[in-house]
């Protein structure tokens, strides 16, 4: 990944209003940069539980689950969940994802919400479904709008040539104002420490897409993210507000 830069300018929280389903009980949020959604989920697959808002601000929408337990208490709780990322626009989600609760690190959704969207979307919607029968979940579902710019909807593809593998990571930057770098960090721990790997200072332009590649990496299972450092090399690592959801490789 790459190494990260700090926005010149700060964008301020996103203005939200939530409605939790299935009850239709609107409940109005000031601006504020994160909102918990708790849900409750049945045995039965298929089952899924809402969460609505609405975004007023350019950036970055980020939901997640962290590890979760049954609803019963003393029953199962499900295996996996899927965590989908609506827009009123369109029928099928813009991003998901479905996660084991045995995964130590939270299920991420990240969606880069760019001027266009703001005015085109009139609502959005966080789901959270349970994909098998084979128990309940409890848990709670955060949304969050980071009061700074960050990178969003970060990828990672491997690549192996000869004996060499490399990991490729793309992103995208919805501001338009750039004053610092990228940082690039990885995990061989599942998360538990963090290494920069790359920086990156590139021009910055509005729906930019950022790629950065990760050379010459062991085989192994690793953790990627990537975050904004300012430029004048005070910040040489990741902070927990500006980091993206960290991206799963495996390599061979």
């Amino acid at each position: 990944m790459k190494y990260l830069t700090a926005c010149a300018t700060t964008v301020a929280a996103l203005g939200l209003t939530a409605t939790l389903a299935p009850t239709n009980h609107g409940v109005a949020a000031p601006p504020a940069t994160s909102v918990d959604f708790a849900f409750e989920l049945p045995t039965q697959s298929g089952n899924a539980k809402a969460f609505e808002f609405k975004v007023t601000t350019p950036g970055c929408i980020q939901a997640y689950i962290r590890p979760w337990t049954s609803s019963t208490g003393g029953g199962p709780k499900a295996d996996k969940l899927q965590l989908a990322l609506s827009g009123s626009d369109r029928a099928t989600p813009y991003v998901s994802i479905t996660g084991s609760a045995s995964n130590a690190v939270p299920l991420w959704v990240s969606y880069a919400a760019f001027p266009s969207d703001v005015n085109r979307v009139s609502g959005w919607k966080i789901t959270v479904n349970t994909v098998n029968g084979r128990g309940s979940a409890r848990g709670v579902v955060r949304v969050d709008y980071p009061p700074t710019q960050m990178p969003c909807a970060l990828r990672a593809t491997t690549s192996t040539l000869t004996d060499t593998r490399s990991v490729s990571l793309s992103w995208l930057f919805t501001d338009i104002r750039f004053d610092g770098a990228f940082l690039v960090e990885r995990s061989s721990n599942n998360g538990a420490a963090w290494r920069m790997v790359r920086t990156c200072s590139l021009p910055i332009t509005s729906r930019t897409l950022y790629v950065c590649t990760d050379a010459n990496v062991n085989a192994g299972d690793y953790l990627y993210r990537v975050c904004t450092v300012s430029g004048d090399g005070t910040d040489t690592g990741c902070s927990a507000s500006n980091v993206t959801p960290p991206v799963r490789v495996s390599i061979k």
